[in-house]
This record gives C-alpha cells, structure tokens and sequence, in this order.
C-alpha cells in the first residue's frame, strides 16, 4: 500500500520498497549496495529517489565521490532521514492496536467553516478533521484508535459528532481491559474499555449499543 507523508510543507509518496531503499542507504552507505539487497533494479532505486526529490524539492540522499581507489559513500539528508521518522511514526499508529479500527471511505463533503470532512464508510458518514490535501471524492482510510471509542447504551447530547448504533459480537478480557468487537451495518469496530465500565453498563454479547468517538481522534491517509 502506498501512502503519502507530509514533508516541511511537501507531500511525498512513499511505499514499503521506497522505505526498504531509504533504510539500505542508510545501512550500507551506497545505493547500488542498498538495492542489490533490497532486491530492486539499480536503475528502478534511482527513479525512486529521483521521484521522491521531485515531489519535495529537495535532495534525499547526497553522494560523496573517492578517488581513483574508490570510497565514495552515499548518505541521506536531513529531508531522507526525516522520511524515515515519518514513516517510523506512520506505522506505529498502524499497529499501535492489534486490531487497530482501519476503515476505507470517499470524502464525500468539506465544511470549511466547520474545518471538518464527511467520509461516507460503507452506509455510515463519519466525521474527521479537515485535511487541505483532501478533496471531495477522494478515497481515504481513516484510523481510530480503539481506546478513543466509548460506549454509550443511548444517545446524548454532547460534543462527540461520531455516534453509530452497534452490536457487541466479540468480547476479551485482560488486565482489566475489556476488547471489545462490535458490528454496526457491515463494518467492524474494535473497542477497549475498563472492566469497571463494562460492569457498570451491564453490558453482554449480543448486546445493541452505541459506539462514540470525536473527530480529532481520528487519522486519515489519502489512498493513493
């Protein structure tokens, strides 16, 4: 899957072989060495990096030329190592959650006034920040880390824009954590609450609730 990385003000769009090369440059010190181990043609790693600066206006990678004996040795700039942070933070937001909530949609409306996007997730809109690299009908997955989910047996008034009525079909307990797997139309929600919170709810398998999260507690990535 590729994805796109925001850049001091630049977007760049990166895969797992793009960062595979990064990560061989950085290693190896060279970029012939980096894809031969990578197991990417020389000239395919050298249309990757030429892409990528491309995109960021900026170099990636600087190439220090020996003598007649050899030694010269490639290095990533500032901008290459900080792809690799950016990355590094990208994927762990991805699995951060074993069972991270991970949900393909299409933008379907942008409220400026409002800074929010409407993401129109098989029969249910959900609401996210507004993204300016977005526009209406691009395809986005959005993230939602299952801590950020409560759960609610009626709907109430409050800040939170995000409410889906759901069933309970799945349920863990560990540590005093309470994973639960939830089916609201066709799509699953992963969700983690207290044993205290279950408790108190009253809650059981095969029980009709209602899922909450903000807005702000969403990630959304540009499917490219």
């Amino acid at each position: 899957m590729r994805y796109q990385l925001q850049i001091e003000g630049k977007v760049v769009t990166i895969d797992e072989r793009k960062i595979r090369l990064l990560r061989g440059i950085k290693r190896y010190g060279s970029i012939k060495k980096a894809s031969e181990n990578c197991r990417i043609p020389y000239r395919t790693a050298l249309k990757y990096i030429k892409s990528m600066e491309d995109e960021l206006e900026s170099k990636i990678v600087i190439t220090k030329r020996g003598g007649l004996g050899g030694g010269g040795k490639t290095r990533l700039t500032t901008t290459g190592e900080r792809i690799l942070l950016e990355y590094q933070k990208l994927n762990y937001l991805i699995k951060k959650h074993k069972h991270v909530n991970e949900l393909e949609g299409v933008v379907k409306k942008i409220d400026k006034s409002k800074r929010l996007m409407i993401i129109g997730v098989d029969n249910i809109e959900i609401e996210v920040p507004l993204d300016p690299k977005v526009k209406e009908g691009d395809e986005v997955i959005v993230f939602i880390d299952p801590e950020d989910i409560f759960i609610t047996l009626d709907i109430h008034k409050s800040s939170v824009r995000n409410i889906i009525k759901a069933k309970i079909v799945g349920v863990k307990v560990k540590n005093g954590i309470v994973s639960l797997k939830l089916l609201a139309n066709n799509l699953h929600f992963f969700a983690d609450i207290t044993k205290y919170s279950w408790d108190k709810l009253k809650l059981d398998l095969e029980d009709e609730v209602y899922i909450g999260f903000k807005a702000l507690s969403t990630a959304v990535i540009k499917k490219i």
